[in-house]
């Protein structure tokens, strides 16, 4: 039986992504109050689900579905798509389920991964191939300053400045151009 926090997280990453687009363009779908970039690396960390209870408490969530898009896109594939987590997630669940298998868990896999609440007010975008990550913020409020600052995430013009964001580091600038469209600066 799915839970019902877990279902509906599976339910709001459906709903907040265009699973045919990805960077330079912007996947998300819906109204977004802001966009924050920021390492990928971050994500697949022993304390990343210390930032996750930081964004649930934002919004007082419960759970959040995790879903390797490139997985999800295999229709036969018999490995799960989505893992589900929660406030009681330790750090060490976490890596472990991660890293299933040495060398084929997602923690080693530079695939399509993305994250959203039961809660809704924030997802998650990432491409390990192009080391980039962005988060959407339906209202951005001062509240989510502490979950940006555990992801070291920022602006998009700040992203693209920033000699930290290795994904940045020598976009050609067409990436570039596009990016700044599909993510405009609210500066």
């Amino acid at each position: 039986m799915i839970d019902h926090s877990n279902a509906q997280a599976s339910e709001n990453l459906d709903l907040a992504l265009a699973t045919s687009r990805g960077f330079p363009h912007n996947p998300f779908l819906g109204r977004w109050d802001a966009f924050q970039f920021f390492d990928p690396d971050r994500l697949f960390e022993r304390a990343f689900p210390d930032t996750m209870r930081a964004l649930l408490a934002c919004e007082n969530g419960r759970s959040v579905c995790l879903r390797n898009m490139d997985v999800a896109r295999v229709a036969d594939s018999s490995e799960s798509p989505s893992l589900y987590l929660d406030r009681d997630t330790t750090g060490s669940a976490y890596m472990g389920c991660l890293s299933s298998r040495p060398g084929y868990g997602w923690l080693y896999r530079m695939d399509v991964y993305a994250f959203a609440s039961d809660a809704g007010q924030w997802c998650i975008y990432c491409e390990r191939c192009n080391e980039m990550a962005v988060i959407a913020i339906r209202e951005n409020s001062p509240k989510f300053g502490s979950a940006l600052e555990r992801l070291r995430a920022m602006p998009i013009r700040r992203a693209i400045e920033s000699s930290d964001m290795y994904g940045f580091y020598s976009l050609p600038d067409e990436w570039r151009q596009e990016l700044f469209r599909a993510f405009p600066p609210k500066e």
